[in-house]
C-alpha cells in the first residue's frame, strides 16, 4: 500500500482545486495526478527495440574483451613484447 501524505494549501488555492475537479467530474487528488507527469513513463517493446536498434548503429566492436583481470593483462603484454616480462620478477 502507497503511504498517504498531507498536503497544507492556503485556502484559496484549495477552493480553485476543488472547484475544478468539480467542473470536470472527478477529484482534486486525480485532477492534481492527471496534471503530473508520469513516474515511469510506459515505453512499448516496439519503442524499447527501436531505441536498442538505433544504439546498436553508433556501437563498436574492439575486437576484444576489455577488463581489469591482471592475468589477460600480462598476457597479452607478453604476446606483444616477449617473455621477458612474463618471466621477469620485480
Amino acid at each position: 500500500m502507497n503511504p498517504m501524505y498531507s498536503l497544507e494549501l492556503p485556502a484559496p488555492l484549495y477552493h480553485a482545486l476543488v472547484k475544478a475537479a468539480k467542473t470536470k467530474g472527478t477529484t482534486p487528488q486525480a485532477l492534481i495526478a492527471a496534471s503530473l507527469p508520469a513516474l515511469s513513463p510506459s515505453v512499448t517493446q516496439a519503442e524499447r527495440d527501436a531505441a536498442n536498434a538505433r544504439l546498436r548503429q553508433h556501437t563498436v566492436s574492439l575486437g576484444a574483451t576489455l577488463g581489469s583481470d591482471n592475468e589477460d593483462i600480462d598476457t597479452d603484454l607478453a604476446r606483444e613484447y616477449g617473455n621477458a616480462l612474463s618471466t621477469s620478477e620485480n
